[in-house]
């Protein structure tokens, strides 16, 4: 994944432990996030998670979730 920064356009979950699905943070709508990693990527070839951070929050939120541009976000 290329992207650097990504925004929520839906509030969403950010998971700091993937085994148990443990909710380390909240993540609002148009928050944005920094991206440190990703998962995997899934067939159609979008990233099914990525590795993000927001304030010294450290998780995984689903790639369905978020926007590639504060413009879309504002949609």
């Amino acid at each position: 994944a290329k992207e650097k920064e990504v925004w929520t356009r839906t509030p969403a979950s950010i998971i700091d432990d993937c085994e148990t699905s443990h909710v380390g943070g909240l993540a609002d709508k148009g928050d944005k996030l920094t991206v440190l990693d990703y998962d995997s990527i899934c067939p159609n070839g979008k990233v099914h998670r990525y590795k993000v951070k927001k304030g010294k929050v450290e998780g995984y939120i689903y790639g369905k979730y978020l926007v590639f541009s504060k413009e879309e976000e504002l949609k």
